[in-house]
């Protein structure tokens, strides 16, 4: 019977021309139980209500959650100082700084040749250190001053390049314990480590 009376009303207002009544009261009313909520609102077609400040809350410009700058150069001074360069812009344009970094520098040894022959002439060894800034909440258009502003100010010998954020990228930085390595790969090769009953008390006897 509460069904019936129910379709009835809805029906009514329909053909009353009351669906604008209907949709704001809906907006104002929160005590109803979620079915007659969700019929009204399928009866209606009216959309689910947001409150207004949620838009307001959204930016303007798109952003980018994390952005990574990366810097090299083969002079050491050079691209520390254009690393605390780049870190002042950034913050001067009121960008968040969450973190800087440092990898370790990359080996390459350059061989030159002899005159139509493949007798090294002169072996160059050289050294490719990396300086790393990450960016938050980057706004789109804030980042390409910043790389404009940068590749102005970039000094000979130093190469600039920005990416999206990564934590494969960020875990680079660690050197790898090479020894250690090698101990554990050679423990492995023995059968493993040994452990005793009477000296790990958390030891558990293997089924």
């Amino acid at each position: 019977m509460g069904n019936l009376i129910f379709n009835y009303l809805i029906v009514n207002l329909r053909t009353g021309g009351m669906v604008s009544v209907v949709r704001d009261w809906l907006v104002k009313n929160s005590r109803l139980t979620p079915q007659i909520h969700s019929v009204l609102r399928r009866q209606f077609n009216i959309a689910r209500y947001e409150p207004p400040y949620l838009e307001s809350m959204k930016p303007k410009f798109p952003a980018y959650e994390a952005v990574t700058v990366q810097i090299k150069g083969y002079d050491f001074p050079l691209l520390e100082n254009f690393q605390k360069f780049a870190h002042s812009i950034a913050e001067y344009l009121d960008m968040t700084v969450e973190l800087c970094w440092a990898h370790p520098a990359a080996h390459y040894e350059i061989h030159t040749f002899k005159p139509r022959s493949s007798v090294v002439e002169e072996t160059y060894k050289l050294l490719v250190y990396e300086r790393n800034i990450k960016l938050v909440n980057v706004i789109s258009f804030k980042l390409s001053l910043l790389i404009e502003l940068l590749q102005s100010g970039m000094p000979e010998g130093t190469t600039l390049k920005v990416f999206l954020y990564s934590l494969e990228h960020e875990n680079e930085k660690y050197v790898p314990d090479h020894d250690l390595i090698a101990k554990m790969k050679e423990l492995d090769e023995l059968g493993g480590p040994i452990i005793d009953e009477n000296d790990n008390p958390f030891y558990q006897t293997p089924k």
